[in-house]
């Protein structure tokens, strides 16, 4: 029936009470769907194909001297995010640590979405 509550939640020890018009504005989770799976899936085999046909080794990629696996370098990483019609924004260093036997540093990199001109994280 229009207007009568049908969900109760405790809000600082007072219930509030909802009406089903009420409830259904709220937002939906995001639903996995097959097409959605799909999408995804086809995304991901152009990434790859970008991969393979356009990052160089030793410029876009390549082993860092005492690591077990190669690494993405700073312009591949620019190609990806291009790729994704975006470009990095002003990096903040969120930790640095510089032991005898590592260097280790946590980078944000917001990305700018650029037909928009918004930042994406």
């Amino acid at each position: 029936m229009p207007g009568e509550p049908i969900e109760g939640e405790i809000v600082s020890r007072a219930v509030t009470r909802r009406t089903a018009d009420e409830v259904a504005e709220r937002p939906r989770s995001p639903q996995v769907t097959v097409e959605a799976m799909e999408e995804v899936k086809g995304q991901l085999v152009i990434l790859r194909q970008l991969v393979l046909d356009v990052l160089e080794k030793g410029i876009d990629w390549d082993k860092i001297p005492g690591t077990p696996a190669p690494s993405l370098l700073e312009p591949g990483a620019a190609k990806i995010i291009s790729a994704f019609r975006c470009y990095s924004g002003e990096r903040k260093i969120l930790k640095l640590e510089d032991n005898a036997d590592r260097i280790s540093v946590v980078i944000e990199v917001p990305l700018v979405n650029i037909p928009t001109g918004r930042m994406t994280i």
